[in-house]
């Protein structure tokens, strides 16, 4: 018959105190990693605009810049970086993020709760949509737009921008605020963290942040900037496996390979 002594006993019965507890509290959140990309080319950017969305598609970035009486929505060649087509909102709006879906562009306003679609191929503009609260960034995943408004929430809306679904999203356990532009990319939600150089990799599944990008390198190659040109713009290239990332009134674009995600 095993014996064992007192010591033993207090040992087996603080592990199984330890279990118990953790166990009440809920699952030990995992660490999330951190990764640096890696520059691979730059491409001029007006250092006048203001961005607030960035995409890619079929060899074009489009995108949103901010202000009242100067934002817009723009077409550049992404080999070149040169601006093919660019119309003016009305003053009255500020304009932020952008998703592309049925050769449509969606386009975020800030706080008049006005979404504006558009042709892609003239900027014509289309149908138009209301929703409530401030608008941030936008994309799509799947069926699905996915929006921020700067909260620790992203909210998912139907092809009619109905709200459906609330996304609370969680680093190490905590609430993540600020969330800002977003870009769907290799089955997560890439998300800029305002006033940050981090980028948030975000499962849209389950709203947790699996990996943090440390962009700091890239502003650091710039002249100095004033408070407000945060890094700000994630698109996606599928063909190159590369991003481009860049920020307001930065005058660069970067080209980056991003590993370990």
């Amino acid at each position: 018959m095993l014996r064992l002594i007192p010591s033993r006993i207090i040992g087996i019965l603080a592990t199984i105190f330890g279990f118990l507890s953790a166990f009440a509290q809920g699952p030990v959140p995992v660490p999330v990693r951190m990764v640096t990309p890696k520059i691979i080319h730059t491409l001029p950017h007006d250092p006048g605009a203001f961005t607030q969305g960035l995409l890619y598609r079929n060899g074009f970035l489009y995108e949103s810049t901010g202000l009242y009486g100067r934002s817009s929505l723009r077409k550049i060649e992404a080999a070149t970086g040169k601006v093919l087509l660019h119309t003016r909102l009305p003053d009255s709006l500020f304009g932020e993020g952008i998703a592309f879906r049925k050769n449509r562009i969606w386009q975020l306003t800030w706080k008049e709760g006005l979404a504006q679609t558009y042709d892609s191929d003239d900027f014509s503009r289309k149908l138009t949509f209301r929703y409530q609260g401030e608008g941030w960034g936008l994309t799509t995943v799947g069926p699905h737009f996915f929006m921020s408004n700067g909260t620790d929430t992203l909210f998912v809306r139907d092809s009619l921008f109905r709200m459906v679904e609330k996304k609370p999203i969680r680093l190490n356990g905590k609430p993540l605020i600020y969330l800002n532009e977003l870009e769907f990319a290799r089955n997560r939600i890439f998300s800029n963290i305002w006033q940050s150089d981090e980028i948030a990799v975000i499962d849209p599944h389950s709203g947790r942040v699996t990996t943090l990008i440390d962009a700091s390198g890239l502003g650091r190659t710039l002249p100095r900037r004033g408070p407000e040109d945060v890094l700000n713009g994630i698109a996606y290239n599928p063909e190159t496996n590369h991003f481009y990332l860049t920020g307001k009134n930065w005058p660069l674009i970067f080209i980056v390979e991003i590993e370990g995600i």
